[in-house]
């Protein structure tokens, strides 16, 4: 789904950055540390190197003295080197006596007992007061940072290298343990509208235990309460036929023994109620519904149930009609009443939309695997607005095309055909007209059948 983070990713990238600024911060911590460490155990060894040399110096035979124009460096045989430490080992005049070879000529420092810093060095001086020797060691910055240097890529490395195997296993890992909730949202997603059976909780881990729980007492509650509103339209609706039936009986009495706009009125009564005892009849189909009692399809031999549904309609509309049914017609997986019940609203919506005078084909398609039954009419046909909002719950169609009815026609065979496996689709106009409305019902053909068809019926 575009525009979303997955939950995995954030909390490995979570735990990684976290894991990174940890070891930084604890890196720079223990740089300090090891940087004050470090100046100690190097002033230390500048103090020792000193006090050695001054204690040489003071030993040797004759002393030590500057000498004008002699090697002041100390020789010992050795090729050059890069010295780490320097030192000078000067008079009581301040005059150089010895040195080592990167020392410069020049005093590295004030003579002055004691540590001392310039932008370069690192120095310690010492004094042999007998003879006046002043030795003055030093090291240098870049030498000490050097090595703190060396130190931090020491410590960084590893979690340069490291880090992405630490992704990766973090990422694993998450995966795993997100496996059961990914498993739960599938396990939902694959659910029909229809399904609130309790989930799994047993197995669980805690965490989802509980969300599983909570969902559990939720979907119960809702299956209370949908049970409760079935339970409810389909005793109104059976409460509500028989008096209705008696009604109109006593209207269409009345009518055939009144005269002129007496009868007419009457007339118009019992039309209304007629179509009262119709919308009780789609409260009870839509009870039947709502129990799912399309799930259970069967091979279903398709012309037997549409010349069922055409022997109901009244003879009028059944003149007006045209059957083009397939020879041999291949049978279908559905559920008998239902597919009925789908057919008879697709038929009673072409006439109510289309118009009385509308005329009204039912013809079946069929392939290998499906059979497509399209329900056409020649009325003025739907708008796109329309169309968009056929089949939903509820939905009623713009009160401009005679809109009687609470919209339960053809939410209720949108709903029926979902439970069999089925696809209802309504398109304006009609496929091969310029206007006109179209139901197409596509359904499971059972090709491992071989009953026999009905003959080809048109009417």
């Amino acid at each position: 789904m575009s525009g979303r983070y997955a939950l995995v990713s954030r909390m490995r990238n979570g735990a990684i950055v976290s894991w990174a600024l940890a070891w930084v911060l604890a890196c720079g911590f223990a740089m300090g540390v090891l940087w004050y460490e470090l100046g100690e155990s190097f002033d230390s060894k500048l103090q020792e190197t000193a006090q050695l040399l001054l204690s040489i110096a003071a030993r040797a035979p004759g002393g030590l003295s500057a000498t004008d124009g002699g090697d002041l460096r100390a020789r010992t045989g050795m090729r050059d080197h890069e010295e780490y430490v320097v030192y000078q080992i000067l008079d009581r005049e301040g005059r150089l006596v010895l040195a080592s070879h990167e020392a410069p000529e020049q005093p590295l420092a004030p003579l002055r007992p004691g540590f001392m810093s310039t932008s370069r060095w690192r120095i310690y001086t010492e004094v042999e007061p007998a003879r006046g020797l002043w030795v003055q060691v030093a090291d240098r910055h870049s030498h000490r940072l050097e090595g703190l240097r060396h130190a931090m890529i020491t410590l960084m490395l590893p979690l340069v290298l490291v880090m992405p195997l630490a992704a990766w296993l973090i990422g694993r890992w998450l995966g795993r343990a997100m496996q059961p909730l990914v498993a739960m949202a599938q396990a939902l997603a694959q659910r029909g509208s229809g399904d609130l059976s309790p989930l799994p909780a047993d197995d669980q881990p805690q965490e989802l235990a509980q969300l599983a729980n909570s969902m559990n007492s939720l979907m119960a509650r809702l299956d209370r309460a949908l049970r409760q509103e079935r339970e409810f339209a389909s005793q109104a609706a059976h409460e509500l036929r028989t008096p209705l039936a008696a009604a109109i009986a006593q209207v269409q009495l009345l009518g055939s023994q009144a005269e002129g706009s007496s009868r007419q009125r009457l007339a118009r009564v019992a039309q209304r109620l007629q179509q009262l005892v119709r919308t009780v009849e789609l409260l009870l189909q839509w009870s039947r519904a709502e129990a799912g009692v399309a799930l259970a399809i069967e091979p279903v031999d398709l012309a037997r149930v549409v010349q069922a549904v055409v022997s109901d309609i009244e003879p009028v509309r059944q003149r007006a009609l045209t059957l083009r049914l397939p020879q041999p017609a291949v049978p279908v997986l559905a559920h008998v009443d239902s597919l009925g019940i789908v057919l008879a609203n697709l038929l009673s919506n072409a006439w109510r939309h289309g118009g009385e005078e509308a005329r009204v084909e039912l013809s079946v398609g069929q392939s290998d695997a499906q059979t497509t039954v399209t329900v056409t009419d020649d009325g003025p046909g739907a708008s796109a607005e329309v169309l968009a909002t056929l089949g939903r719950r509820i939905e009623r169609t713009d009160r401009s095309r005679s809109g009687d009815g609470l919209g339960l026609g053809l939410t209720l065979s949108s709903e029926l055909a979902a439970q069999m496996g089925a696809d209802l689709r309504f398109v304006s106009p009609a496929p091969g007209q310029s206007g006109g409305f179209a139901a197409i019902l596509t359904l499971q053909a059972d090709v491992a059948s071989n009953r026999p068809a009905l003959p080809n019926t048109t009417r």
